[in-house]
């Protein structure tokens, strides 16, 4: 078994973190009335800048995670979109799925806006998988070159 190319990984993920930081915006500007009315009933401000950082930079964060686990499953599933698949699906569950389904359970977002949000999510995180997938590459001694 190979080594992962940790390069391919940071640069795949930092693409990957783009694009879905990319779509997450597109997205809240065509949700931006049910993101600012979900935001205020918590009393938070959509715009407050710590905010805005945190989640540019989480994205990243999570845009370099799937990479990983989509280097570190190609061993067993093989190289190509339907293992970026399963890397971002696996990514989405445990990032995404379970905070919609933590803030449903505590009553702090309606379970209807949540299911919304989730959906949305994992296409952004199937989409930026995918893209950061096409870019990683084992390294040339994983290849026995």
């Amino acid at each position: 078994m190979g080594k992962i190319n940790w390069g391919r990984v940071i640069g795949g993920g930092l693409v990957s973190g783009l694009v879905g930081n990319v779509l997450q915006a597109l997205n809240g500007f065509l949700m931006k009335a049910q993101s600012e009315q979900m935001m205020k009933s918590i009393h938070k401000d959509m715009a407050e800048p710590k905010a805005l950082v945190a989640h540019l930079v989480w994205s990243f964060v999570l845009g370099i995670a799937a990479i990983w686990l989509y280097a570190a499953i190609r061993p067993r599933y093989g190289p190509g979109p339907t293992t970026a698949l399963r890397a971002g699906f696996v990514v989405w569950i445990f990032a995404h799925a379970t905070f919609a389904i933590g803030t449903v359970a505590l009553g702090i977002f309606p379970a209807r806006l949540m299911a919304v949000v989730a959906a949305v999510a994992l296409l952004e995180r199937i989409v930026s998988t995918l893209v950061g997938a096409a870019i990683y590459r084992e390294s040339r001694s994983a290849r026995g070159n």
